[in-house]
Order: structure tokens, then sequence, then C-alpha cells
């Protein structure tokens, strides 16, 4: 992990926040999914995953296997994350280049760094499964 991948998934994060309040906005925010559902909001919810897929394959390996789950699982009760848990995923990635900088600014970025291994695996618990299973293997290939 360094500076420049950490700012990759605080991007690809502002991706996901004008998805999230684009679906929301649109089909309002506990929409269920089926197969009756306008092609609008299934191209809205392929876009979201494809995103959280792009952050899963900026994680370290270690941290996809081992997230953290500080906050719901989204994924059990809707088809995508509310707007405060985009939130929250923003602020934690925010730390996450926060902390890259310091360590590389103080020559102690190294692949075992607490605080970076911590805050990986925090975003890793707020990503989907599915995503999180699509990063592992890219990066096992």
């Amino acid at each position: 992990m360094n500076v420049n991948t950490a700012q990759q998934i605080a991007a690809h994060i502002a991706k996901m926040a004008a998805i999230t309040a684009t679906f929301s906005a649109e089909f309002g925010a506990e929409y269920q999914l089926t197969e009756h559902s306008p092609e609008r909001a299934w191209d809205l919810h392929h876009h979201f995953m494809a995103e959280q897929a792009s952050i899963a394959n900026l994680l370290d390996s270690k941290a996809i296997a081992n997230p953290f789950f500080r906050y719901e699982r989204w994924w059990e009760r809707r088809p995508m994350m509310n707007i405060a848990l985009v939130n929250e995923l923003a602020s934690t990635a925010m730390r996450l280049v926060e902390n890259t900088a310091y360590l590389t600014a103080k020559e102690a970025l190294h692949a075992e760094a607490p605080s970076i291994r911590t805050i990986q695996e925090s975003i890793a618990g707020m990503l989907h499964p599915v995503t999180r299973q699509k990063g592992l293997s890219n990066q096992q290939a």
C-alpha cells in the first residue's frame, strides 16, 4: 500500500457515493432489486459493485482475507449501501491516505504497518463479500 493506491481507493469511493446517491434519489434508500426492476436500477447496481471490486483489487490480500466488520453487513438487507455508510467508507479511506502519507514522510511505511493493515481491514469489511472474493481471486491469479 502506498499513497497513490490509497488515493485511487478514495477516488473509487467517491464514484460509489455518486452512484449510491443517484440510486437513492431515483429508487429510494430501501429499494429491493428484483427481476422486474428497471434496467436503470440494475445498471447502477452493477456500477456500484464494479467500484467495490476495483477497491478490493487495490487492497492487500491479507486485508481482504481478514475483513473487520465495524458496521452492519448492509448486503444482507439491501442491494446498495446507504449514504451514511458510504460516508464512513470515505472517511476510512481518507485515514488510509493520511496514514500512508505520514508513514512515507517518516520513511516508516512497510507492508505490515499495523495502522495501514487495520484501516484496510475496515475498508474490506464494508465491501460486499462477492467483491472481496473477486479481489482475492484476482490477486492470487
